[in-house]
C-alpha cells in the first residue's frame, strides 16, 4: 500500500474526528460536541470522583501537544497526571483550551501532510491517537448528557 494512501486515510479520519457532522448525530466530531458548551457546564463533575468535560479536553490538548512534540523529534517527558488535576475552567481558560485544541489539531495535520517517509512507529502513533481521541469524544458526550 502506498504511503500517500495511508497518510490520506489518517488525515480523513482525523478530520472526521474533529469535524464529524453537525447536529446531534452518532458521528459528531469533537468541535460540534464542544460548541455551545459553557465553562460552567464544562466544569461540572458528572458524579463524585469523576472527571469533568474540561479535564477531558485539557487531557486531549495535552496529548496532542505531546504527540506533536514527539513527531517533531523533541524530547519530552510527559506528566500525564497533571492534565487531569484541574477539573474546572474560567471563561478565559475555556477559550484558551478551545484555541489550544485547534492549534494542536493544525500542527498534527501538518505533521501528517508533510511526512514524506512515515515510519511504522509514526503510523502506529497517529492511528493510536485517533482511537484515543475517539474515546474522549465519546466520554465528553456522555458527560454532557449527565451534567446538562
Amino acid at each position: 500500500m502506498e504511503k500517500d494512501v495511508v497518510l490520506n486515510a489518517i488525515l480523513t479520519a482525523m478530520t472526521s474526528a474533529f469535524d464529524g457532522k453537525d447536529g446531534d448525530d452518532w458521528f459528531n466530531g469533537l468541535t460540534a460536541t464542544l460548541d455551545g458548551v459553557t465553562p460552567e457546564l464544562a466544569s461540572r463533575l458528572p458524579a463524585p470522583g469523576r472527571s469533568s468535560l474540561a479535564a477531558h479536553l485539557r487531557h486531549v490538548v495535552y496529548t496532542l501537544e505531546v504527540v506533536n512534540a514527539r513527531f517533531s523529534g523533541e524530547p519530552l517527558e510527559p506528566d500525564w497526571d497533571a492534565a487531569w488535576q484541574q477539573p474546572t475552567v474560567t471563561a478565559q481558560e475555556w477559550t484558551a483550551l478551545r484555541s489550544g485544541l485547534e492549534e494542536q489539531r493544525r500542527a498534527l495535520a501538518k505533521q501528517i501532510e508533510t511526512r514524506t517517509e512515515p515510519s511504522q512507529r509514526f503510523l502506529e502513533e497517529a492511528i493510536k491517537n485517533l482511537v484515543h481521541l475517539g474515546y474522549h469524544i465519546g466520554a465528553m458526550r456522555q458527560i454532557l448528557l449527565s451534567v446538562n
